[in-house]
């Protein structure tokens, strides 16, 4: 966790970065951290950064809209490492303990290491 050298390239569609700016305003600092488990596999979950402590499994990917992002490796063959994503969001559910970024919307990530498609097959 001591290395800090972005691991992909991480954007923001302009709704998901107006979130983040929002969050970030009532809030404080975020982080946002992708999981490998669960039904919402890979969904980032958006928390105040003081609620997450980060493990030894944490890696840092890159940083978005001033908000830092970090995947938990709980085996090598998920994880978004050298390549490019987009931060967005979608109707439906925040995932687990995460802030939502407005009523009825989640975040979700979209781009080249999930097929062009959100973690549920959507465009």
């Amino acid at each position: 966790m001591t290395d800090r050298r972005p691991l992909c390239t991480i954007t923001a569609t302009d709704a998901a970065a107006r979130a983040l700016d929002r969050l970030s305003a009532e809030n404080g600092p975020l982080v946002l951290h992708i999981t490998a488990g669960g039904s919402d596999s890979g969904a980032p979950v958006c928390l105040a950064a003081s609620e997450l402590s980060l493990g030894p499994r944490d890696v840092y990917l890159g940083t978005v809209q001033g908000v830092d992002v970090f995947e938990m490796r709980s085996h090598e063959n998920r994880h978004f490492r050298d390549g490019s994503f987009v931060v967005d969001v979608s109707r439906g559910l925040p995932s687990g303990f995460s802030l939502a970024p407005d009523d009825g919307l989640r975040f979700v990530l979209r781009g080249s290491e999930v097929g062009g498609r959100d973690q549920h097959g959507q465009k």
